[in-house]
Parts: C-alpha cells; structure tokens; sequence
C-alpha cells in the first residue's frame, strides 16, 4: 500500500435483477503501507466489486459525466475488491496485538465497529471496499 489507501464502508444491496453500492463512510489510512507489517493487507480484500457505488462525493447534475462504474477501480488501475467488516477488524486487531503502533488503526477499528453495530436498513452488514495501494 501507499498514500492513496482508503476503505469505503458500503450497503450492498442485492435486489432481483441489479445490484446497487451506497458509500455510508470513508476511512483514509494514507502511507499506512510504509511498514513491513501490512504487505499483506491487500490479500484479505478478495471479492471483485461487482455493483455501482454511489454517495461517493461526486457531484451529479444533468451536465457531469460522473461514472458510478469509476469507483470499480482505484486510482492506480487496479479494479477494488471487498470483504467483511469482521475480516478488516481481525487483520488491524492482530496487527496492534503484534506491536503496530500506527495512530489510524485504533479509530479505524472504531468506526468499522461502529458501522457493523449500526442498522442501515440493508439486508446484509455493511461490507469494506479497499481503494488504493
């Protein structure tokens, strides 16, 4: 990872015939990746986003040319992938068990908790798209 790495909490909602992301937060972790620790951190984000996402923070009107499709991939070319609240949780909690002290995993892990505890009104728990190195 690099500077521009960012998680995307997420509502994926599934219906019948389309599927449809809502962005609920943004947690940048910035240069987190400049620490041997975290060479793995990609690994655990491993379903491909399949749907749209939108509340991205783009503005929309008749004249942009605003892609929800975009936000598939991150600004170095690779298309983003997602996982669990759980799983992201797990990978930063070990990592300060193990003796990381990076200041953005402690409120990173609290929002993460805080979103999972949340009711969004989806028919499943928010999930974690990974933007960036």
């Amino acid at each position: 990872m690099g500077y521009e790495s960012r998680l995307f909490i997420v509502n994926r909602l599934n219906h019948e015939s389309w599927i449809f992301g809502e962005k609920l937060a943004e947690i940048e972790l910035c240069c987190m990746g400049h620490n041997k620790n975290y060479k793995y951190f990609n690994e655990i984000f491993k379903t491909p986003v399949d749907f749209d996402l939108y509340n991205t923070g783009a503005i929309i009107d008749e004249n942009s040319d605003y892609d929800p499709e975009d936000y598939r991939v991150d600004c170095y070319g690779k298309h983003c992938c997602y996982t669990s609240i759980d799983d992201v949780v797990k990978y930063m909690e070990d990592l300060i068990e193990e003796g990381e002290t990076y200041w953005r995993l402690k409120p990173a892990i609290m929002t993460l908790k805080a979103w999972k505890a949340e009711n969004t009104g989806a028919n499943e728990d928010p999930i974690v798209v990974h933007w960036g190195h």
